[in-house]
Parts: C-alpha cells; structure tokens; sequence
C-alpha cells in the first residue's frame, strides 16, 4: 500500500482501518508514517472504541493523528489519498442465508428445535407471563414456506446466484455490499487510493460456512447463544462487484501467494538468525509454515487488492497482485 502512495508522488494520505488494530501502525518506513495525515478507525462498538483509545491516545505520541468513526460512510472523502486496511470484517457482518426450490428461491430462517420445551414462567408485577426456553439446543434452521421480497432481492443481487441448481444455499451479505461500495468510491474518490481486503473466504459463493467460535475452537451457532464469536467465509466476488461502479481495480490472490511475493522466507531467514533456541526455531518455521499451508490457511485466507485503475492499462495489478491465486511457484521454508 505504501509502495503505491509512493508510485502515484503523493502526500498527506488517510489511512483507514476497518477492523482496529496496530496493522496502521506498521505500515510503510519513516517517509511515508512522516506523510500521514490520519488515521481513522472505523469502530461500530462504543464500548471498543473507549478500548481502542486507551490503548492507542490520540497519537501524538507516534507522531499521528487517530481518529474514529461508527462506520464507514462517515470517513471523509475530501481530496485526500486513502489507504483503507480491512482485516477480518467482512467475516462478522450479518449474512442472510436463501435456497433455490423448485417453487424459487426462498429464505432460511431460524426456528424452534422439536425438543425445545417452552415454559411459562409465573405473572409479573406488570401481569405479563414470560417463556423461558430448555435443553441445550433450542434452534435450528427452517425453510420458509413461501417466496418473499427479501429472497428475490438477494437472489438477484448477483448474476452468478442464477446458475445455482435447485437445493443449492448462499449465504449473502446486504451489509458487505453497501460497505464495500462505499469503500468503491472512497478509493475512487477525488483524492484516489488503495485498499487491502484480507479475510477468510474465496472468489465464490458460500451455503455452509456460517459457524460460531469459542475459546478458538468451532462450535455449533445455536449453542448458548450469545456467547460466542459468529462468522462466514466472504464470497470475494460479491464485494468485487460491488465497486464494480466505483470504476476500481480489483485483485485476488492467497495469503500464501501474498505472503511470498511479500518475501515471508526472507524475513524467516532473520528471524531464524536471532533465534539462540531450537525450540524457539521450531516455533517459528511451524508458524510460517502455517501461515502459507496449501491445505490450511495458505489457500483459506485472501487478501484483496482494491485500487485506482492506471490510464492505458485496463489489466493494471498493484504488486503483489500481478499473479493470480496458483501462479506463484512451489515454496516451502525448511
């Protein structure tokens, strides 16, 4: 990102962060950190927000500028290069989860199991009576028995959903469409830009990956509601096709692609250097390792390139990005 600001001879840039964390923090040499103007934080949660400025300041401190909105369609668009970082996001936006029948396409909803007991508790002071719900799964999912405005409209916000057969399920984000168009013309804005996308998911549609996480582990979305993490892989495509009326540029590749055209072998190289343990050598390869595994993480987890398109070059690919998904070579540190 840093290496495209300093293409295009630039100063003062935006730099938003979608998802708060101290990636911002890293991002570029002492040029480019010199060159900012803010850094603006995009954080729905109040109660994270306070979090994040504890910890962060104001950042005068480092010599910046933080800033934090409640969403994206707040940040400004006033003329200023941004650089928007969105890691882990899209994954913890709301979904809705539709399935093509015979009679259409219809929405799954989520419904009382048969083995949920319902029980009415005694009357209150204001004579209302409540229902408390029993046994550990209460849930489960159902289909509805008709068509409905909102299915037919997510249905055909994409034309790839078209040629799904019959029993087929999406999962489809509304919420990841209006951010990422805004994310469209903030970085096709007056002031142009770049953006790096990075979250679990592929350039396809999802029908199963909706699951709940707790303490790192997976677990069913339907036990102790509330208490864990709920999360769905993020049809890339959908989000390119989101900005595609922003007139962005945009790229796809893997993490473990991403990871080694960054030069991740070199940096373990260093890192290996200063090493004075085995063990903690170990440590590092396995991490490393599981960072670009083929059959984990490597090929799960994708970074999306968005950015201003280059006049006179329609196919224009920000580096690393100028080689898809599979056209890196084979690579494996020792």
């Amino acid at each position: 990102m840093a290496r495209e600001w300093g293409s295009e001879e630039l100063t003062d840039p935006y730099v938003y962060d979608a998802e708060p964390n101290q990636t911002v923090l890293r991002l570029g040499g002492d040029a480019f950190r010199n060159s900012l103007k803010s850094v603006c934080l995009v954080e729905t949660s109040q109660k994270l927000a306070n979090l994040q400025r504890e910890k962060l300041g104001n950042g005068s401190g480092q010599g910046l500028n933080f800033e934090w909105y409640s969403s994206i369609g707040e940040v400004p668009n006033d003329g200023v290069y941004t650089m928007l970082v969105a890691h882990e996001f899209f994954d913890a936006l709301p979904i809705h989860i539709i399935q093509n029948t015979e009679r259409g396409w219809r929405e799954v909803f989520v419904g009382l199991d048969d083995s949920t007991t319902l029980i009415a508790s005694p009357p209150s002071s204001d004579r209302t009576v409540t229902a408390s719900l029993e046994h550990k799964h209460k849930f489960k999912f159902v289909l509805a028995p008709g068509p409905s405005p909102m299915a037919s409209a997510l249905a055909a916000s994409s034309p790839r959903f078209s040629s799904r057969p019959i029993g087929s399920t999406i999962e489809v984000s509304p919420t990841s469409w209006s951010m990422t168009k805004v994310i469209g013309d903030l970085i096709r804005g007056p002031g142009g830009g770049v953006g790096l996308i990075m979250d679990y998911g592929d350039d396809r549609p999802f029908g199963d990956s909706f699951r709940g996480f707790r303490a790192h582990k997976v677990v069913d979305i339907f036990d102790e509601p509330g208490s864990s993490d709920l999360t769905a892989n993020v049809d890339f495509g959908y989000l390119a096709e989101a900005m595609s009326s922003s007139d962005v540029a945009t790229s796809l590749i893997s993490q473990r692609d991403f990871l080694l055209q960054m030069g991740i072998e070199v940096r373990l190289k260093q890192l290996l250097r200063t090493a004075s343990e085995n063990e903690r050598r170990k440590d590092i390869k396995d991490a490393v390792n599981r960072l670009i595994d083929k059959t984990g993480m490597g090929e799960q987890y994708k970074f999306l390139a968005v950015s201003n398109k280059k006049e006179g070059d329609v196919d224009y690919r920000p580096y690393p990005f100028q080689k898809q998904t599979g056209e890196v070579e084979n690579h494996q540190p020792t």
